[in-house]
């Protein structure tokens, strides 16, 4: 045995560590180009703001008029 794989612990493994996504890009990359498990998250969460966004300016309009009428 050689000096170098005697000074590895026990256990340890001779291929290089795997890269995953998470490591190879910042969280905010993988969610825009659609590699982060939080992607339909964040596609519902959005469409859901702008909907309820919405809902809440027409309401809010509505009872405005009906309060100065």
């Amino acid at each position: 045995m050689t000096q170098e794989a005697q000074e590895q612990p026990p256990g340890a493994s001779d291929e290089p560590p795997r890269r995953g996504p998470s490591t190879s890009e910042s969280a905010e990359e993988a969610v825009t180009r659609g590699r982060a498990s939080a992607t339909p998250f964040v596609l519902l969460g959005g469409t859901a703001l702008v909907i309820w966004s919405v809902v809440a300016l027409v309401t809010g309009g509505m009872l405005l008029l009906w309060w100065l009428s």
